[in-house]
């Protein structure tokens, strides 16, 4: 009887220790600025690569974050705040059970200024491409022949 107890205690004991532990990786840091300065309220994202899931925490007054538990997979970062340039951090592969430190420095600028720039990029390219379909339309009209009395 004392050998199941004891058994029984040590199974217990080993399944809450293989449940403690997670497959999920850990993945915190620090935003600062351009001058090193902390930066508090910024938003901080992960985008899984291949589900296109996000998980989304901001910094803290000490300007650190922590983002909740991410399942293993392949990862792009992004780091933002108002008054700042949207950083991006790429292509990183979480392995199961891994803590990683990502810190970031925003730069100076307006992520609006970069939005209205691709924008107007955009639009460009969208006029340019219906000059060209226009003229590859009217190219292939068949042409108006005139009777040759009148040509």
């Amino acid at each position: 009887m004392l050998a199941t107890v004891k058994v029984t205690g040590l199974v217990l004991l080993l399944s809450a220790a293989a449940f403690c532990q997670s497959t999920d990786a850990l993945v915190s840091g620090t935003i600062t600025d351009p001058s090193g300065a902390i930066v508090t309220d910024a938003t901080v994202k992960a985008r899984n690569v291949d589900t296109g899931i996000v998980s989304t925490t901001t910094t803290n007054g000490s300007g650190v974050y922590n983002l909740p538990p991410l399942p293993q997979g392949k990862y792009d970062f992004t780091a933002s705040h108002v008054g700042f340039r949207e950083t991006v951090t790429a292509g990183f592969t979480l392995t199961s059970g891994a803590k990683l430190t990502l810190n970031s420095s925003l730069q100076l600028g307006s992520t609006t200024e970069s939005v209205q720039v691709a924008t107007t990029q955009a639009k460009q390219a969208s006029a340019q491409e219906r000059a060209v379909e226009a003229a590859r339309q009217q190219a292939a009209r068949p042409k108006a022949r005139l009777p040759p009395h009148l040509a």
